[in-house]
């Protein structure tokens, strides 16, 4: 369970958390404790390190003072094998919300693949050798579920990076000496370059939306190619956060969908993600039709709860899978012959045509809402040579250098 924050009585400052351990057959059984941290520090790493350790440490402090259930008593009292580590760890994680649902889904099916190599073994037996091989394994030999290729080298990476993780917590949670992952070399990574739309193919999907698109599905596709919103954030977008009179959106939630937890509604990516944008001008008027329809069919259908979401479904009365687009969106690029073209890839055309127009790293960043700058710029790092070209050029000639 997520621990509460525990807050001093005199000052009403934070001081502490509230552990709590769900016991007995039912489960029904709650027992509780304070931990309070003084007047030591916590960067908010650390703080979830340490939280994730003192509620460790309570669940074993319970099991040993009410003792084990029948069939769990050999378990619980042998080292914990690798499987049964990472059934707790995404477990911890997940009760702590230190980490997106989604985020833990996709732990939890590469963790799966490593469990399958060495789920048997204790955790006090796995060496860095065996981490090798495991890492030698997953360069060589795995494939990914969804194309059968060989597992991109970002993906090695991000394997790499969980690893270190685990095995991280489970050395500060004084489970294992030292983690096996420690005497490893960060696989290295070369970004694959970023797909996106020419002007010309953009120009020829945004003709064919112009014409033939039902109008929720082209403010949607629009939406995404004109302000570089991610799938999640505009099946998450309420009317609430679409301010029409003065033309802006407020970014703030997000609807995603994953194979164990189904459709979910969850906060924004990062927190630079929250953002405002300012709507097109070409979008107020769809988006007030839009508006104008939906206050229409509710007023029709008085026995019906308002939905508070932009993109409803209106036969369901409940906001579109976040599927629902994309499958659209490829069935429309083939009815009319557009270029394959995803509602990422949207995403990055907003970016690389903004950067070919002159915008500046930071705002594009701003917009697109990622953390740092940084990040912009390794994204799209093989754009910008031709951006820079494309200005030295322009610069050529206001000084009367071009031919």
């Amino acid at each position: 369970m997520k621990p509460a924050p525990y807050y001093s009585g005199k000052s009403g400052k934070l001081v502490g958390y509230v552990l709590r351990v769900y016991a007995g057959w039912d489960k029904k059984k709650t027992y509780s404790k304070v931990w309070k941290f003084g007047k030591k520090k916590y960067t908010g790493r650390q703080l979830r390190d340490e939280l994730a350790r003192q509620q460790f440490l309570f669940e074993e402090e319970i099991k040993e003072r009410i003792g084990p259930e029948p069939e769990l008593k050999e378990k619980i009292s042998a080292d914990y094998t690798f499987s049964e580590f990472v059934d707790y760890w995404l477990k911890t994680m997940s009760n702590l919300n230190s980490k997106k649902r989604n985020t833990i889904n996709t732990y939890r099916g590469r963790l799966k693949r490593v469990v399958e190599l060495i789920g048997d073994k204790k955790i006090t037996e796995i060496t860095t050798v065996d981490m090798i091989d495991t890492m030698v394994y997953l360069r060589t030999r795995a494939v990914s579920e969804k194309t059968g290729a060989a597992l991109a080298s970002k993906t090695i990476l991000e394997y790499y990076s969980l690893l270190k993780e685990v095995f991280g917590d489970a050395a500060k949670w004084k489970l294992i000496p030292e983690s096996p992952m420690d005497g490893i070399d960060r696989p290295r990574y070369k970004p694959e370059k970023v797909k996106a739309l020419s002007v010309a193919d953009a120009q020829r999907c945004v003709e064919a939306i112009q014409q033939y698109a039902p109008l929720g599905h082209k403010v949607y596709i629009m939406l995404a190619l004109l302000l570089g919103m991610r799938k999640g954030e505009l099946c998450g977008l309420k009317w609430k956060n679409a301010d029409l009179d003065k033309g802006v959106i407020r970014i703030e939630e997000t609807l995603l969908y994953n194979s164990h937890d189904g459709v979910f509604e969850e906060t924004t990516k990062t927190d630079s993600s929250r953002r405002t944008l300012c709507i097109p001008s070409s979008l107020v008027e769809p988006l007030k039709a839009m508006l104008e329809r939906r206050n229409k069919f509710y007023e029709d259908n008085p026995q019906l709860p308002v939905s508070e979401f932009v993109f409803v479904n209106h036969e369901t009365n409940k906001p579109y899978h976040p599927n629902h687009y994309l499958n659209w969106f490829e069935r429309f690029q083939k009815q009319y012959g557009l270029p394959h073209c995803t509602i990422h890839m949207l995403r990055h055309t907003k970016a690389t045509l903004s950067l070919a127009l002159g915008v500046d790293l930071k705002t594009v960043a701003g917009e697109l809402g990622h953390n740092q700058v940084s990040t912009t710029t390794d994204i799209y790092a093989d754009f910008l040579p031709d951006v820079a070209a494309n200005w030295t050029s322009k610069l050529e000639a206001q000084l009367g250098l071009g031919k």
